[in-house]
C-alpha cells in the first residue's frame, strides 16, 4: 500500500491532465486562423495584386490549414498565422513574441514544441492566469491588440519596402494573437464563465458545461446581418468560394473547412451553400460550441465555422490596411449574470436564452461533473500510535461563487479507504471548503465514518470523525494537503484508540469532460 498511493495519483494526473478552460482545441484555433488568413490572402491577391509589400508579408505567414503539430519530432520551418493564434494559450505574455520578428522572417518565431508541452510550467502559468480570455476581458483584449496591430501597419507607410515588410509582419503577428481572444469569445463557455471569481477547477467545469452542449442549445449567437451583407464580406465570400459556383465550392487550399458528417461522409458544396444561405438570407442564429466540437459535421457548427472564418478574414484585412472596423463592443451584467454581449460581428442572445448562464450559485446543472482522487499518510499524534495510508475518491456536488470576496465554497462527497500492516477499512466522507481563486488555497472541514477492526467485539465497528484540511498548490487541479482531526485508529498490536490524527498527501481534481482530452 505504501508504494502505490503516490504513483496512482501521478498516473491519474498524467492520463487525465486538465486543460484549463480553453475555448477551442489547439487544432481548431490553428485551422480557423489559417483558413481565415488564406481567404484574406486571396482577397488581396485578387483585388490588390500591385501591393507587393503587403502580399510578401502575408505570404511569410501563410500555412496549410489542418497541419498543426503533424510532425511530432521536429519543428516546422514555417510558423503560420494559425500557429501563432493557437500558441497564445501557452504563453503567459504572448506579446513578447513580437521581439523575435525580423523583416525577413528567416527563423521561426518560436519552437512549435513549446505549444504542445502540457507538463511545462509555461502552459501551467498561462492557463492559471487566463482571465483575459473570458467575458468582457476577451473583447477588450482583442480590441486593444487588434487596434495596436493596425497602428503598426499604418505607421509603416513612411518606411522603405524592406523595413515596411517587417513592420507588416509584426502587425500580423500581433493580430494573430488578438484573433485568439476573438475566437475564444465565440465559444459560449468563455461568455458564461466568470473566470476572475472562480478557481481553476470550478471555472473549467462551468466552461466545459457550456461549450459541450450549450445548455441544451438554449444559448445562441446572432450574427450581424448588416456586417454579413456589407461590401467587405461580399468580396471575402468571393475569396472563400470558387468563382461562379452556386452552391459554394471551396477554393483550393480551403478543404480543411469541411467536416465529416455523422454518416461518415464529407460535407459537400451543397451543405456549405445551405449554411451560407442560412446565415446571409435566412438570418439564422448559431448554437455555438467549443472544446474540439467545432468540426462536428452538423448544420450549426457548419454555420459557426463559416462565420468564424469570415470574421478572421475581416480581422486580417483590417490589419493589412492599417485600420480597425471593430468598435464599441458592449458588455453588461446584472447580479453577476451577463445580460449583453455584443460586438461588430453579432451578439449572444442572452436575454432570450432561458439558460442558466452562470450566477453566484453553481449546481450540477451549471457544471460538468468534477471528480478527484487523493492519497496520503495519516498518523495519530496523541493518545496512540496508529498510522495508515489512505486513498479517497470524491465528486463535487456544487459550488457558490462570491464575486465580492472572491471566494468559492464547494462541497464534496466520496469514499475513503485506508490500510497498513494488515489493518484496513473504508467509509463515506463529506467535505466543505473555501477556495481562494487567485491563490488556489483551500480551507475547510471534513466528516467521515470509517470501519475499524474491533477485537473486543469480534467484528468491525464504525466511528464518526471530523477535522480540518488545508490544500495548497499552483492550481486547484493538483494540490498538496495537510489535515488534522479527531479520529480513531487500530494499532498494529490490535488496540483500538481515539486521538488527534494528522495527515499529509496529494490530490488531483478535474472535470470528467477533461479526461483523456489532448490539445
Amino acid at each position: 500500500m505504501q508504494l502505490r498511493i503516490v504513483p496512482l495519483c501521478a498516473a491519474l494526473f498524467a492520463v487525465c491532465l486538465p486543460q484549463t478552460a480553453l475555448g477551442f482545441g489547439s487544432a481548431e484555433h490553428e485551422k480557423i486562423g489559417n483558413l481565415g488568413f488564406r481567404v484574406a490572402l486571396h482577397f488581396m491577391q485578387a483585388n490588390f495584386r500591385f501591393n507587393k509589400t503587403e502580399l510578401a508579408a502575408m505570404q511569410a505567414l501563410d500555412g496549410a490549414p489542418g497541419k498543426y503539430m503533424t510532425d511530432s519530432t521536429e519543428d516546422r520551418k514555417l510558423v503560420s498565422y494559425g500557429d501563432i493564434t493557437t500558441c497564445v494559450d501557452f504563453f503567459l505574455y504572448p506579446a513578447m513574441l513580437l521581439a523575435q520578428v525580423n523583416e525577413k522572417l528567416e527563423q521561426p518565431l518560436f519552437k512549435l514544441s513549446q505549444c504542445r508541452g502540457l507538463f511545462g510550467p509555461t502552459f501551467a502559468q498561462a492557463t492559471h492566469n487566463n482571465q483575459a480570455h473570458f467575458q468582457h476581458d476577451a473583447l477588450l483584449s482583442y480590441q486593444l491588440m487588434h487596434q495596436a496591430a493596425a497602428s503598426i501597419v499604418d505607421n509603416s507607410r513612411v518606411l522603405d519596402d524592406d523595413e515596411r515588410r517587417g513592420e507588416i509582419i509584426r502587425g500580423l503577428v500581433l493580430n494573430a494573437m488578438a484573433d485568439h481572444f476573438l475566437q475564444d469569445f465565440l465559444a459560449p463557455g468563455h461568455v458564461v464563465t466568470k473566470r476572475q471569481a472562480l478557481s481553476d477547477v470550478v471555472a473549467t467545469a462551468v466552461h466545459d458545461r457550456a461549450n459541450e452542449n450549450n445548455f441544451e442549445k438554449k444559448l445562441t449567437f446572432q450574427p450581424s446581418h448588416e456586417w454579413l451583407t456589407s461590401l467587405n464580406v461580399t468580396y471575402l465570400l468571393r475569396s472563400l468560394c470558387e468563382a461562379g459556383t452556386n452552391p459554394c465550392q471551396l477554393r483550393k487550399g480551403l478543404d480543411a473547412l469541411a467536416a465529416t458528417k455523422e454518416n461518415g461522409e464529407r460535407e459537400t458544396a451543397q451543405d456549405l451553400g445551405e449554411a451560407l444561405q442560412a446565415l446571409l438570407e435566412k438570418r439564422e442564429s448559431i448554437v455555438m460550441r467549443g472544446d474540439d466540437l467545432l468540426w462536428q459535421g452538423n448544420a450549426e457548427q457548419r454555420k459557426q465555422r463559416l462565420f468564424m472564418v469570415l470574421v478572421t478574414a475581416q480581422s486580417v484585412v483590417d490589419t493589412i490596411f492599417g485600420e480597425s472596423s471593430f468598435t464599441r463592443p458592449q458588455w453588461e451584467e446584472k447580479d453577476a449574470v451577463p445580460t449583453v454581449a455584443k460586438m461588430l460581428y453579432g451578439e449572444y442572445l442572452l436575454k432570450e436564452a432561458d439558460a442558466p448562464v452562470q450566477g453566484p450559485v453553481l449546481g450540477i446543472a451549471d457544471m460538468r461533473r468534477i471528480v478527484g482522487i487523493s492519497g496520503g499518510r495519516e498518523n495519530m499524534i496523541a493518545h496512540g500510535r496508529a498510522a495508515r495510508w489512505t486513498i479517497s475518491a470524491e465528486t463535487i456536488g456544487g459550488a457558490a461563487a462570491d464575486n465580492t470576496s472572491r471566494l468559492n465554497l464547494i462541497w464534496t462527497a466520496g469514499l475513503t479507504y485506508y490500510g497498513d500492516s494488515g489493518v484496513h477499512g473504508w467509509g463515506p466522507v463529506v467535505r466543505a471548503a473555501y477556495i481562494f481563486p487567485q491563490t488556489e488555497y483551500w480551507l475547510g472541514g471534513y466528516i467521515r465514518e470509517l470501519s475499524y477492526p474491533y477485537p473486543e467485539y469480534g467484528r468491525d465497528t464504525r466511528r464518526f470523525a471530523w477535522g480540518v484540511r488545508f490544500d495548497t498548490g499552483f492550481s486547484s487541479f493538483f494540490t498538496v494537503f495537510l489535515s488534522l482531526g479527531r479520529d480513531f485508529g487500530t494499532t498494529p498490536e490490535g488496540r483500538f484508540d481515539k486521538g488527534l490524527v494528522g495527515g499529509v498527501g496529494l490530490e488531483v481534481l478535474l472535470p470528467t469532460s477533461q479526461i483523456g482530452r489532448r490539445r
